[in-house]
């Protein structure tokens, strides 16, 4: 399921589309009379109320046919709207680009948000229809019949020719996709060491990873890490362990809403424990002496999901992450395996 984005509709009197409402003229269009403009802005007014409505394939003709007459880059904008949100993909990513490669692009940071959210699903496409070839007669020019062509010297038609079909730009160049999920959390941790207590602790998981969009839901590959001080008493000694788990990931985000993202992912790797080498540590076995720290396989999987800020920036939240390192030799027999649940929220960049 792709995502839909619902497309903001912009007001005929807002002051992008003035000079439409106003039936002032472009630079462009000076050749556009009085009675043009009025349709223009008339078949604009239609649309808007067919997007208010939710009939966007409505819109999109009236847009379409509006933009005929006044070749507007505020018309062209709409039109970019109106195929992202009837999902034609490749149809709205042609045309955003279009309008962003006009001089006078004033919504370019909506339609930049367009391009960056469309171009990692398809190519670009125009939908404008190849014009005909006219029919020339022997000196190849005219009707075939001996006339002169109908068109003015502005590219537009005569008095009883067609309605003149603006020029189109040639499309902006492609932004290139995001390359790089990063991703911060905090949270609490609990779980226990066998018979140690050391109640509520605190986790903190930093990771990069590389998206892979596959239509219908991203995948992510990459590495993590995530580490958790524990403060121990035991006897007459105190100190701060530290728990360090390194795994590579694998991750998947599938869209719930137009912002709202479930997301899962799987590591394996190792889990280091150190800061255990002072004499009577409560984590290794009694009359071991531990020089460094000691590494146990490590498995980590976590259930959450992404709101989207801005299509760059995302709040994240897992409420449901296990970390799991079966017990190995030197760890004390009381305490067994490690095992921690925690719950994290945090912030998630795309770079």
């Amino acid at each position: 399921m792709a995502k839909r984005y619902a497309p903001r509709i912009l007001p005929l009197t807002g002051a992008a589309f003035a000079a439409l409402a106003g039936y002032g003229l472009s630079p462009a269009l000076a050749d556009t009379d009085e009675a043009e403009e009025a349709s223009a802005a008339d078949l604009y007014r239609e649309g808007q109320a067919a997007a208010q409505e939710g009939d966007w394939e409505e819109a999109l003709d009236a847009w379409k046919s509006a933009y005929e007459i006044e070749p507007s880059s505020v018309i062209l904008f709409s039109i970019g709207q109106a195929y992202r949100s009837l999902d034609e993909c490749e149809s709205a990513l042609y045309v955003f680009e279009e309008y962003l490669a006009e001089d006078e692009a004033q919504f370019r940071e909506m339609a930049e948000e367009g391009v960056l959210e469309l171009e990692g699903r398809c190519e670009p496409a125009s939908p404008w229809p190849e014009p005909d070839p006219s029919p020339t007669d022997d000196n190849g020019n005219g009707n075939g019949n001996g006339e002169g062509d109908d068109t003015d010297d502005n590219g537009g038609v005569g008095e009883n020719g067609p309605t003149r079909s603006p020029v189109k730009p040639e499309p902006g160049a492609a932004r290139s996709p995001k390359q790089v999920v990063v991703t911060a959390e905090a949270g609490p941790s609990l779980g226990g060491f066998g018979d140690r207590d050391v109640g509520v602790l605190s986790a903190f998981r930093l990771a990069v990873s590389h998206p892979i969009d596959l239509g219908d839901f991203e995948v992510q590959a990459g590495a993590a890490t995530a580490m958790t001080p524990i403060p121990w008493r035991s006897g007459g000694e105190s100190g701060t362990a530290l728990l360090t788990g390194l795994v590579a990931s694998g991750a998947a985000r599938y869209p719930l809403l137009d912002e709202l993202f479930l997301r899962g992912e799987l590591g394996l790797g190792a889990q280091i424990l150190s800061g255990i080498a002072d004499s009577g540590t409560m984590f290794i076995d009694p009359g071991l002496t531990v020089t460094g720290a000691l590494t146990l396989f490590h498995m980590r999987a976590q259930l959450g999901a992404e709101y989207e800020i801005t299509p760059d920036v995302a709040i994240s939240a897992s409420p449901v992450a296990l970390s799991f390192s079966p017990h190995r030799s030197g760890i004390h027999e009381e305490i067994g395996s490690i095992l921690r649940f925690e719950s994290l929220v945090g912030l998630t960049l795309r770079l």
